[in-house]
């Protein structure tokens, strides 16, 4: 998102969001009981919720000077 103050003053943010993900843990299972045999065969992976924020200021201050400020 751009936000053009004046001519001559900006601000800028940029956010990033990412989600959540799961693969599920997988077991054994014994036939002959017909139930599992809490042997992990498989495993889970797990992609977490992460957010970026990112800021910018920009001003012209002079012709020969600018500010910028992230």
């Amino acid at each position: 998102m751009d936000w053009n103050i004046t001519d001559n003053h900006q601000v800028e943010l940029t956010a990033i969001n990412d989600t959540t993900e799961y693969t599920p843990r997988l077991s054994g299972f014994s036939y002959n009981g017909k139930v599992r045999n809490h042997v992990d065969v498989g495993g889970f992976d797990r992609k977490d919720e992460s957010r970026l924020y990112i800021g910018k200021y920009t001003g012209y201050l002079t012709d020969n000077l600018t500010l910028t400020a992230m």
